[in-house]
């Protein structure tokens, strides 16, 4: 009996499907509805839906390559679900990035700015 096989790419486009629903499956969770959270949801969720277009009009031919189940599910699947742990991370960090510093309009001097 001949081992089972699957491409490459049936290993990856799943995640690249899943980005958007788990992204903002972790905001819901940890409640974080920041406009970080927002901005990282925007980018990670565009950049996925156009690797998934781009896969579909544009095949990458080395993601044709056929792989046996278990190499495909221990060196493709379970690598990319490290790039759930981003959103998951900002979700609960409390960084936040740095206000720039106002400056009073009164007086063009740059001494007068606090940060």
């Amino acid at each position: 009996m001949p081992a089972q096989t699957l491409s490459v790419g049936t290993w990856i486009d799943p995640h690249k499907a899943l980005v958007i629903p788990i992204v903002l499956a972790t905001m819901l969770a940890y409640g974080n509805w920041s406009v970080e959270a927002f901005i990282y949801l925007a980018l990670h969720g565009t950049y996925s839906r156009l690797w998934l277009a781009k896969q579909r009009f544009y095949p990458d031919r080395r993601f044709a390559e056929q792989q046996p189940l278990w190499i495909g599910f221990l060196y493709v699947f379970v690598p990319l679900v490290g790039y759930y742990l981003a959103p998951s991370s900002a979700a609960t960090s409390p960084w936040r990035p740095p206000i720039s510093p106002s400056c009073s309009s009164s007086t063009s001097s740059a001494s007068s700015c606090t940060t």
